[in-house]
Formats: structure tokens, sequence, C-alpha cells
């Protein structure tokens, strides 16, 4: 004869399941308060799309811009006289204009070229864009 000690399968699914119907209870009873948890999250400004930040334009950051604006001159006369601008170099653009501030060459090839100023706050100029922006240029 078998032992009778102990919770038999039936018990144990017993147990289970009345374990399972509070939980549910739990659950429907709190229910308000929890969605009022997660709408309460989901609308918080911290969550909220953000406009990148843009610094506030100054002297320097002007400063910065006329020196890419100035160096435009120079990139054209280079492109006119190499057929393109590839190869293109501060030092070649500064042979072409003496006064020219420093700038850096990012990429110049047949397609395209990127310069960039070397101030605090980086300008970038790229000849497939219109106007100085403050976005890499990508080649």
């Amino acid at each position: 004869m078998k032992s009778e000690s102990g919770q038999s399968f039936v018990e144990y699914a017993l147990i289970l399941a009345g374990v399972a119907v509070a939980a549910v209870l739990a659950l429907h009873l709190l229910s308000d308060r929890i969605n009022g948890l997660f709408e309460s999250a989901s609308n918080s400004p911290a969550l909220a799309p953000q406009a990148p930040f843009v610094p506030p334009e100054t002297h320097t950051s002007r400063r910065n811009r006329l020196v890419v604006a100035e160096a435009l001159p120079a990139i054209n006369q280079y492109r006119a006289a190499h057929g393109g601008w590839t190869g293109m170099s501060y030092p070649a653009l500064r042979a072409l204009e003496e006064g020219l501030e420093p700038i850096v060459v990012v990429f110049a090839n047949d397609s395209g070229y990127c310069v960039t100023n070397t101030g605090s706050r980086e300008l970038w100029y790229e000849s497939n864009r219109s106007g100085l922006t403050q976005a890499p240029c990508s080649e």
C-alpha cells in the first residue's frame, strides 16, 4: 500500500489555480493605479523628443562662419584651375589666396568636397549642400 503523506498532483494544481486567480484579481483591482503610473511615465517631459541644442550665435561662431565662407572663392579657383576638387588641400588653397585663414579639407574628390573651420564651434560646408551647416558631411 502506498503512503499518503504530502500533496498529490491534484492538490498542487488546486494551489496553483488559487494563486493564479488571486494574481488576476489583484491586477484587476490595481489596474487603474498601474495604468496611471504608465500614463504618467509616458507623458513625462523627460521622454518627449528634444530639439537638438544649437548654441546661440556669438562673435566667435560668426568668425568661424566667415572663415569657411571666405575659403569658397579659393575653392572655386582651385576647381577652375584643376578641372575638379581632387587633390585640394589647405596649402593648395593658401597658394591661390594668401590671406586664407586655416581650414580643414575633410575630403575632396571628383564628386565634391567638404571643408570645415578649425574653431571651437565647428561649421561645415559641403559642395552639394546650400550653405554652412553644423552637421559633419559625409563622403
